[in-house]
């Protein structure tokens, strides 16, 4: 481990005692103390001072992927697990309690995880899974008290918003599989947000109102209260691993696989957000207020409801809604404060262009009784025709939708311009609004796993033949130019393989420049060849996905399974060679 001056960017020590990879590292609260969780099955603990190991905790089996200190820094929870791709009966770990006083084991919980972390209040710890769900114990009964559902994947992150009202969990699968993180209400453990994004690591600001979530290449700061993208940091070449935030906020530190940690300037992020229109719901665009009551102001919720609030202390005695011809429309009334809620209930929904009339009788602090009538029309804004996915905005998930569909006739949302089936003109419209709103594309994991660059190439020929010289048209063909470019990388390169450790088998990732032919070499950590995979002639483009990387499946030559070890592989492409570890356990 290294420890880093942060305002002159200079090591100032590297602790050793770990005898192999370190997978986490947390500080006490206070900052006196470093704890450190590693593939070699311990836990160390050490004095930042002095940088001496005072302490060491074995773990019974696996690796330790995580460790933290509860929030009054008296104890270390640490994770440990073993997994297995072939035999998921064999999966195995545990989750440590540590005093760090008496440096004694006080709980050990049986949960197989791959990330702990403690509520701000001490009384809860959060667990990543295995199965694609996260865990809530009681620090204090060392109970499991609730299991959220949803990913698809592993959990490989967890953290708690600063307040502890909302947890944040992220998922890693294979570029195509569960790619997201999850919001969570840690009171009534509902779901409240999805995120399209992996979350290899998570970490809230200290404000909480950002969340930065670990990608693949890139970083992303999300609005936590809104689940609105706020920016994606781009500079690391490979897997980022992890995400941490400076106590005051304005720094944000990556680690990747590309061997670097990079520093991010938070100040441009920091403070408050506008919140996002939500162009889904019906809005008003005319409202008359009669009958002496002008203090109220009316608003529409996005099918929610209508509020009615008044600026002065007034009661109320009836209040409905109805149609303009007078037929009620029955929706639930409630008050609270100076505040009417029209909630609707099953089967009542607005109609939009059509007008209303809220009608009732009202009574101020002195018991004098008003009519109130109040007239408004809701309107359904216009949808752009190119939200193939009717998201509220215009992506790469929408030309993939389209994609996906080309070719198909009838009623279908991908068929943008109408004429009853998909084709390169509906795809076209989308891209040209995609041009319309951003300079080139971003690419996320997701993107990478569904499109090509011979896709897109294709698309490319079909729309220079139909000759489209208007200008939405135009600039869907440069949009899908540089999402060529995009998709075509700029230099070859070998990834890790993932996941790693594996057993048995694994997907080793690569990026090509240009058609080439590509072979893999497998070896045994004495340098003896355990495996060739000649992959053949391969088009320029991005092999990353589960579908499209490299597979080995952990055997040799002769059909055997390999023993457990560290092996090298080396990929050949053209003028171009590589070489990378893995491990397999067993």
């Amino acid at each position: 481990m290294k420890l880093w001056d942060v305002e002159t960017h200079t090591n100032i020590a590297t602790l050793y005692g770990h005898t192999d990879a370190v997978l986490s590292v947390s500080f006490s609260p206070d900052g006196t103390t470093l704890a450190s969780g590693s593939s070699d099955g311990t836990v160390k603990v050490w004095e930042v001072a002095t940088k001496e190991n005072i302490a060491t905790f074995n773990h019974a089996v696996g690796v330790v992927k995580s460790v933290a200190f509860s929030p009054d820094g008296t104890i270390l929870a640490s994770a440990s697990l073993y997994f297995s791709f072939f035999d998921a009966s064999l999966d195995d770990g545990t989750v440590e309690l540590w005093d760090v006083v008496t440096k004694q084991n006080i709980a050990t919980l049986e949960v197989i995880a791959t990330s702990v972390a403690f509520s701000p209040d001490g009384t809860l710890l959060a667990f990543g899974t295995l199965d694609g769900t996260v865990e809530l114990w009681d620090v204090a009964t060392k109970q499991n008290i609730a299991t959220l559902p949803g990913h698809t994947y592993w959990v490989w992150s967890v953290a708690f918003s600063p307040d502890g009202k909302t947890l944040a969990s992220g998922a890693l699968g294979e570029l195509g599989e569960d790619v997201t993180t999850k919001l969570w209400n840690v009171a009534t453990q509902e779901n409240i947000a999805t995120l399209q994004t992996p979350g290899v690591s998570v970490a809230f600001s200290p404000d909480g109102t950002m969340l930065a979530a670990a990608s693949v290449y890139p970083v992303g700061l999300w609005d936590a209260g809104t689940g609105v993208n706020i920016a994606t940091l781009q500079g690391h070449t490979d897997l980022v691993n992890s995400v941490v935030f400076s106590p005051d906020g304005k720094i944000l530190a990556s680690g990747s696989d590309d061997g670097t940690v990079k520093l991010w300037n938070m100040s441009e992020w920091m403070g408050p957000r506008p919140t996002p229109t939500d162009v889904r719901g019906p809005s008003v665009t005319k409202m008359n207020v009669t009958d002496g009551v002008e203090d109220a102001d009316l608003e529409v919720l996005n099918r929610d409801g209508i509020i009615i609030e008044f600026d002065e202390d007034i009661a109320w005695s009836s209040l409905k809604l109805t149609y303009e011809d007078g037929t009620d429309l029955d929706w639930v009334s409630t008050v609270k404060d100076n505040k009417v809620t029209l909630t609707p209930i099953e089967g009542k929904e607005l109609v939009h262009e059509t007008s209303y009339i809220v009608s009732g009788t009202v009574r101020d602090d002195v018991d004098n009784e008003t009519d109130l009538t109040l007239t408004f029309i809701a309107v359904k804004p216009t949808r752009l025709k190119e939200d193939v996915n009717n998201d509220g905005i215009v992506n790469i998930q929408d030309l993939v939708l389209v994609a996906g569909a080309l070719g198909k006739t009838g009623l279908n949302a991908a068929d943008v311009n109408g004429d009853e089936i998909v084709n390169i003109q509906d795809l076209v419209l989308v891209a040209g609004a995609l041009g319309n709103s951003t300079a080139a594309p971003t690419l996320n994991s997701q993107s990478l796993s569904t499109l090509t660059a011979s896709d897109v190439t294709g698309w490319l020929t079909q729309a220079h033949q139909l000759n489209l010289t208007d200008a939405t048209s135009h600039r869907g063909i440069l949009f899908l130019q540089q999402l060529l470019e995009a998709l075509t990388p700029k230099k070859t390169s070998l990834l890790p393989n993932f996941p790693n450790p594996f057993n048995p088998e694994t997907w080793i990732p690569y990026d090509l420049a240009k058609d080439t032919d590509v072979t893999l070499h497998i070896y045994a950590m004495n340098g003896t060849l355990v495996r060739t995979l000649s992959l053949g002639q391969q088009a320029a483009g991005i092999y990353q996905s589960r579908s499209r990387a490299a597979y080995w499946d952990g055997k040799n030559e002769f059909g055997e399974k390999v023993a457990s070890g560290l092996y090298f592989y080396t990929l050949t492409a053209g003028d171009y060679s590589a070489t990378r570890k893995m491990l397999i356990m067993k």
